[in-house]
């Protein structure tokens, strides 16, 4: 693996990543708000009431969407930048490892080197960087965890993933 840069411009690389995944999770709301709208349906129920694929348009621009399992995927029509929500459509505010993966492989270069200046090295997968990355954030006070608990069919309470969301200290305006 490669050293890239000092630590005073990691720590901007650290910055510039927490605000690309800002983006990402005000994308992803607007994406669920705009399919439930579109669709008159609240969002927990959108992946089984109505197309498994369709369009829709977010700020004059078209995204594909496709239900898959308990979630739907979102394609932008020309960039192709990917937004998975793969599952807990009525919390769109929380994101997990996995939704980040597909979100920054989607960028191709643009979001492999915004996660190597973050890491402050090359040569590592997407998702172990991320997963060292996340932890980094959250000590910072950018991000905390959110365990998403569900019962099943027998009232048992069961823990369903691990899922981040912004916190409220880094939402305030700078």
């Amino acid at each position: 693996m490669t050293e890239l840069q000092t630590p005073k411009k990691q720590l901007y690389a650290r910055d510039r990543l927490f605000a690309e995944i800002r983006h990402f999770v005000s994308l992803q709301q607007e994406l669920v708000t705009t399919l439930s709208t579109l669709h008159n349906l609240p969002p927990h129920v959108l992946s089984g009431k109505f197309p498994r694929q369709g369009n829709l348009t977010l700020k004059s621009e078209e995204w594909r969407y496709q239900v898959h399992g308990a979630g739907i995927l979102f394609i932008h029509s020309t960039t192709k930048v990917k937004v998975d929500v793969s599952d807990h459509l009525q919390a769109p505010e929380l994101f997990s490892l996995w939704r980040l993966v597909w979100y920054f492989g989607s960028l191709r270069r643009t979001g492999v080197k915004m996660i190597e200046k973050a890491l402050g090295r090359q040569g590592e997968a997407l998702e172990k960087a991320l997963a060292e990355l996340l932890p980094i954030l959250e000590e910072a006070g950018k991000i905390e965890q959110v365990q998403f608990i569900v019962s099943d069919s027998d009232g048992h309470l069961h823990k369903h993933g691990t899922f981040y969301q912004i916190t409220q200290q880094a939402k305030l305006p700078n």
